[in-house]
């Protein structure tokens, strides 16, 4: 049976709603729950089982053992096919992502703290006096090669949100390991205006002078999510996460996409990562940061 370039077996049991991106050919007995995700080129061998909200990202998933009908199960917590090594994309010493590009941080970050140093003790004076608790929220992330490193944001919840998540659960508006709903009651009065606006990663700009992140580049991610993709893990994590990139700007927020889109302009910026990228990226996150700004007044 085709269907929109792929090849899938008749007897193949695949329900209704399954998300299905490019080329995949499923053979006969695949099992495919609802809610599961695959993004082709990818292959699902007989026998398969692919649980509903999983995520098959162009791989081969086959059974060791068919002739026993032995189920090989894809869950929603990791992909299939990970690697047993890094991959990681290199550079030559004086390329643009390697030298060219890591000046451009020191230059900006440079400039942007003593410009942006009196927004910065307001804000930090507004965290403290609306909401008890810190004024930084300082959370582990992966940075390059899978460094891990404290990202700094200002403190835009309550200080037990991390506890009421797992209550909220359910109420989940995205795919893929990110968690977001509207009207989060955990977020502060400061914080909803700081989130709205990105104010609230200002404090990243000293991230970029210590070298733990980019001007530009995939979002910083903890070990946890980018764990749900072995070869995307290796791709994003070749370069400095950054305060803004492909995604962030280029992002749908379509039902069901969102992570689907993640994974695809993490992947093309690594790919096609050049100065003339990271211009047009720049000037397009501060013509949609300005536009969000003044939505507020």
């Amino acid at each position: 049976l085709h269907h929109n370039g792929s090849l899938f077996h008749p007897n193949a049991c695949i329900a209704p709603h399954v998300h299905i991106y490019g080329s995949v050919l499923i053979d006969e007995n695949a099992f495919i729950e609802n809610g599961a995700t695959i993004i082709g080129p990818a292959i699902i061998g007989p026998h398969v089982k692919i649980s509903a909200s999983a995520v098959i990202y162009r791989s081969i998933v086959f059974l060791n053992d068919t002739a026993g009908q032995k189920y090989s199960y894809a869950s929603n917590k990791s992909f299939c096919n990970q690697a047993s090594e890094d991959n990681y994309r290199t550079w030559p010493l004086f390329s643009y992502p390697r030298f060219w590009k890591r000046l451009c941080d020191i230059t900006v970050s440079l400039t942007a703290i003593p410009l942006l140093f009196i927004i910065f003790i307001s804000i930090a004076a507004a965290v403290k006096c609306t909401s008890r608790g810190p004024v930084f929220f300082k959370h582990k992330r992966q940075g390059l090669r899978g460094k891990t490193f404290l990202c700094l944001k200002f403190r835009t919840m309550i200080i037990n949100a991390d506890d009421i998540q797992e209550k909220l659960k359910y109420k989940n508006q995205v795919d893929g390991p990110q968690f977001k709903i509207d009207d989060d009651p955990r977020v502060t009065i400061i914080g909803r205006f700081l989130r709205d606006t990105h104010l609230d990663e200002i404090p990243q700009f000293i991230n970029i002078l210590l070298g733990q992140m980019s001007l530009i580049g995939p979002r910083p991610s903890p070990a946890k999510e980018n764990s749900f993709c072995s070869y995307w893990r290796d791709a994003r994590l070749s370069v400095r996460p950054g305060i803004t990139g492909l995604w962030q700007i280029n992002r749908t927020r379509k039902e069901g996409q969102d992570f689907q889109e993640w994974i695809y302009y993490d992947t093309q910026y690594v790919k096609n990562i050049s100065f003339p990228e990271d211009l047009k990226i720049f000037f397009k996150t501060v013509i949609k940061l300005t536009l969000n700004f003044f939505k507020h007044f």
